[in-house]
């Protein structure tokens, strides 16, 4: 009689793998995820001073109040400087 994946020592052994590749998988992901917040130049930081006025700014920007929105059939105008 072939052993049953329900019945005992099949799934027993696919457990313990399982737990393995999981951990294992969440190991390399931590520290994927150090490396990048911990090596200087990685993505995500700026690379020049532009960059970190405009990475300020849209920080500034996102902290701003969201716009009321508009009824129906109503319009917003706005015109340029300069």
């Amino acid at each position: 009689m072939a052993p049953s994946v329900f019945g005992g020592g099949l799934l027993k052994a696919q457990h313990g793998t399982q737990v393995r590749v999981i951990a294992g998988v969440g190991l390399a992901g931590a520290a994927a995820l150090v490396a990048v917040l911990v090596v200087p130049g990685a993505p995500g930081a700026p690379t020049s001073a532009a960059a970190a006025v405009l990475a300020h700014l849209s920080k500034v920007a996102a902290d701003q109040p969201a716009a009321a929105a508009l009824p129906a059939g109503q319009y917003e105008y706005t015109a340029s400087v300069g």
